[in-house]
């Protein structure tokens, strides 16, 4: 029985403790047996929830599927901390989850990064393609923005995100942003 466990034949193991208990219903380890198929099927349960909900996850919602998955696998964790496959599905998905913060640190840390634009009577489309180029943040101009829309700007060391405010405020623009 405990070979079929270790192979994950749960029903062969299963078979062969329910026919130790029929012959001796007293028996502990039969008992036990059953106890630790019972949770190795709860086990394999929740790690392949916790695979469906990576395999399901979008960039947008990646952050919140990767905390669910995160707390499928901590349950299994709880109650077998030596899990080989929980620890290692874990910590690959730790590792994603500091990659996202990361990567969302920086997209902060570049609307508040310094910047200088010196700018007279320049296309506002070849304004937001420079800022564009030197933040590595994308924009996308409504098909009502002017095609011959000039601007003039001059600020030194500024946060980004008061200078693109400065800039759009002054041509009457709005911004919306999006993760």
């Amino acid at each position: 029985a405990e070979l079929a466990i270790a192979q994950s034949n749960f029903d062969e193991a299963t078979r062969i403790y329910e026919m130790v208990l029929t012959e001796d219903p007293n028996n502990l380890k039969a008992k036990e047996g059953l106890n630790v198929i019972v949770a190795a099927q709860r086990h394999d349960a929740w790690i392949a929830e916790a695979e469906n909900l990576m395999n399901e996850a979008e960039e947008d919602n990646r952050a919140e599927k990767l905390e669910l998955a995160l707390a499928k696998l901590h349950q299994v964790l709880l109650e077998n901390s030596q899990h080989p496959q929980a620890l290692t599905m874990n910590r690959q998905l730790l590792a994603e989850q500091v990659r996202l913060i990361q990567a969302k640190s920086v997209k902060k840390l570049a609307f508040n990064q310094p910047v200088t634009m010196e700018f007279r009577d320049v296309n506002i489309k070849t304004i937001f393609e420079s800022l564009s180029k030197t933040t590595k943040i994308n924009f996308i101009l409504d098909k009502d923005v002017p095609s011959d829309l000039k601007a003039t700007i001059f600020v030194k060391s500024v946060a980004f995100n008061d200078a693109l405010d400065l800039l759009l405020q002054t041509n009457q623009l709005e911004k919306k942003v999006l993760s």
